[in-house]
């Protein structure tokens, strides 16, 4: 299914996004979980985090786009102690379509290759 996806995302030609900020993946959040009162909640709780995690240099946002700029999926990770821990990751269903959350996670685990680190599967694969 990985490799599937893969050549999914390269007949798409997806591309990295650059900076993503987080008022625009909450609201990405936003769109795929409504406007219910946890979604609500959870809208401006992982803004904060976000916000938190970038200033104090603990996090990074990553996503994939099309050519139009659509951003087909994303995700926030904080960093500890060599660790990834997925805060959330979002996916459109165009993006699922072109393979884009699994392109996403090998870019992110590509950026990470010299370096030491512990994730769970299940965090990553869980789509």
């Amino acid at each position: 299914d990985y490799i599937r996806d893969l050549g999914l995302a390269e007949k798409a030609d997806l591309i990295p996004t650059g900076t993503l900020k987080p008022e625009r993946l909450a609201e990405m959040y936003r769109e795929q979980h409504g406007r219910t009162r946890e979604a609500e909640f959870a809208f401006h709780a992982i803004q904060r985090l976000m916000y938190q995690c970038l200033h104090r240099g603990w996090g990074s946002a990553y996503g994939v786009q099309n050519r139009s700029g659509t951003v087909l999926a994303a995700t926030f990770i904080a960093y500890s102690h060599a660790r990834l821990f997925p805060l959330f990751q979002l996916e459109r269903p165009a993006g699922k379509e072109a393979g884009a959350l699994t392109l996403l996670w090998d870019m992110v685990l590509h950026s990470h290759a010299e370096r030491p680190l512990r994730i769970k599967r299940e965090e990553i694969f869980s789509h």
